[in-house]
């Protein structure tokens, strides 16, 4: 994630605050108050001005709150509890300065060896977060109140491993409450169990503040490797004052594969990691509250058991299980889930346009590798009364655009035919679905580093006058060729459908022409206090995770940031009239 120029303000621009995953609660990756870098002055290289040594790997994005105390501050939170504020502006030689930090291992607690958590069915240990496992999910921070909220992971001396729920003062580091997460969610609604040892704290945190109520922080769990013993569950947690006293409390629960059969061995999973983006929420003044996320591997049992799914969930007050209002699972659901046993070459899934092609995924090719976004675009109105589309991909590449009224017409996917379509469109169905990524390799391949793992970004460009609608969404996944573009129809169906064939492409750089694991999560930045030209100066960016590898590795390695002119190079289909 790119945080804004960390330069001080001029002019009609002013820097904003980056308080949590994705600029904001739409998760659309788009920050509109870049007030350095343009297209047209784009230099050809950037190099690390400043940097500071941190103890333990950063898995989460670094956060930014703009003259905080008269300081631009950058929060960085890693892998051994530790959280940081330094001074972004640096100190002139190569430094960014301690503000503060904090531990979160409070009193005996320490920070977890990855050794210390549960192995597969072969004994190996789950490798991709060494050689700690603490703070890996994005914190956010409440701009109002100058509070962070951030989840840790410990192990007592006894070798029992908990988590932690931390509300940090973001001026000094001061620790104002914490709540270490109860192994039975429920105080007036039905318990949901939690453990954890193997729950994964994954997906950034989400905050919101409704109307004449406390803030109420979203977290999302799910496993480490899919090792057995999960579920995907969320808890809503509200932090209220009296006096001198803080006090973090847990007001909601959520179980994605229910209440009952979550217990049984048979039914597990359905994890939300979405490769760490958070739950988005509408809640803009015209907005109902709910929350939108996706689901990982698991069963889909109507009702009760959401595996494999686009979730709109709400939370109908204190002390409640979030209901489901809507929801939408493909109808390929078992083979996304699964994957498939039929021999190499026969064709288990069929992608939609514009890939129109098939494979046979060897297992795990779940739906919630990626995040969801709410595309809310400019220069013409929904259909039935929508002010966004939900917009999901995972391993497979596949985009789906999901109503929030349609969702709440689902009563369920078909029953999973493993040779089947990718999506259903209609009554049960999504807007549409459309195959933005590319797979390359061939069925059977062996391999599964590919599709979306990670956020896209959706770009509405400025809202005028004069406005300049653009609407474009932008698509980096693992293992395809091109960074792709693709545009919101405003011309036809208004229904939020994007135009299958890309509005443009960039062919990737580096690594022998082929976008490397994980993908990339582009970012774009632009002044829209310049208006027309703010648009015009839009830059699309996108990180080379080529070393990657090396970095987990923790081998000597250097990740490159690589910047192209978002409206220019990936329009080069629409300025030739096509």
């Amino acid at each position: 994630m790119l945080l804004p120029t960390l330069l001080h303000a001029s002019g009609t621009c002013t820097p904003a605050s980056v308080t949590t995953y994705g600029y904001d609660n739409s998760r659309d990756n788009v920050n509109p108050s870049e007030c350095t870098f343009k297209a047209s002055t784009l230099p050809a290289t950037l190099t690390v001005d400043s940097s500071a040594d941190l103890t333990g790997i950063a898995y989460a994005q670094p956060l930014y709150m703009y003259q905080l105390n008269g300081v631009n501050t950058l929060f960085v939170a890693t892998e051994e509890n530790m959280v940081y504020a330094l001074n972004a502006d640096g100190d002139g030689h190569n430094n960014l300065p301690l503000i503060w930090m904090q531990t979160l291992n409070m009193g005996v607690d320490a920070k977890v060896p990855y050794t210390s958590l549960p192995t597969s069915q072969s004994g190996q240990y789950c490798d991709n977060i060494v050689p700690y496992v603490g703070v890996t999910g994005t914190p956010v921070i409440d701009a109002s109140t100058n509070v962070m909220y951030v989840v840790s992971k410990h192990i007592t001396p006894a070798g029992v491993v908990t988590q932690r729920l931390t509300a940090l003062n973001i001026a000094n580091g001061a620790i104002l409450a914490f709540l270490d997460i109860p192994t039975v969610f429920g105080i007036n609604f039905p318990t949901i169990t939690f453990s954890a040892l193997t729950q994964n704290q994954r997906a950034g945190l989400a905050l919101t503040h409704p109307s004449g109520q406390s803030p109420l922080v979203y977290v999302a769990w799910g496993s480490h490797c899919d090792y057995q013993g999960y579920n995907g569950i969320v808890g809503v947690f509200t932090l209220t004052t009296s006096g001198q006293t803080n006090t973090l409390s847990i007001v909601a629960g959520f179980d994605d594969e229910g209440y009952t059969i979550g217990k049984n061995p048979s039914y597990p999973n359905g994890g939300i990691w979405m490769s760490g983006v958070a739950p988005a929420i509408d809640d803009l003044p015209s907005g109902t509250g709910d929350v939108y996320l996706s689901t990982g591997n698991g069963p889909f049992i109507p009702g009760l058991a959401y595996g494999e799914s686009v979730l709109r969930l709400h939370n109908a007050g204190t002390n409640t299980l979030l209901t489901v209002p809507g929801f939408y699972t493909p109808n390929a659901w078992q083979t996304l889930n699964n994957g498939t046993t039929f021999p190499c070459g026969q064709n288990a899934i069929y992608l939609p346009a514009p890939e129109n092609t098939t494979f046979c995924p060897a297992g795990d090719f779940d739906l919630g590798s990626g995040g969801v976004i709410l595309a809310r675009p400019v220069g013409f109105t929904l259909a039935h009364g929508d002010n966004f589309v939900a917009l999901a991909a995972g391993k497979e590449g596949v985009v789906y655009v999901n109503s929030p009224y349609q969702m709440t017409q689902n009563t369920g996917a078909d029953g999973g035919t493993i040779i089947s379509t990718a999506c259903t469109t209609g009554v049960n169905g999504v807007i549409q679905c459309f195959g933005a990524i590319t797979i390359p390799l061939p069925c059977c391949s062996g391999t599964r580093d590919y599709g979306n793992r990670g956020s896209a970004a959706f770009w509405r460009g400025a809202d005028g006058p004069p406005a300049v609608p653009e609407n474009i969404l932008y698509v980096a996944g693992s293992q395809d060729t091109k960074i792709r573009a693709y545009q919101m129809d405003n011309f036809s169906l208004k229904n939020g459908s994007f135009t299958t064939a890309p509005l443009g492409t960039v062919t990737w750089p580096s690594n022998n022409g082929v976008i490397p694991y994980p993908g990339s999560s582009p970012v774009v930045t632009w002044n829209a206090a310049a208006g027309n030209g703010g648009v015009n100066d839009a830059v699309l960016w996108v990180l080379d995770t080529s070393n990657y590898e090396k970095l987990a590795s923790n081998t000597s390695s250097t990740p490159v940031l690589r910047g192209a002119e978002a409206r220019r190079r990936l329009s080069q289909r629409r300025r030739e009239g096509a």
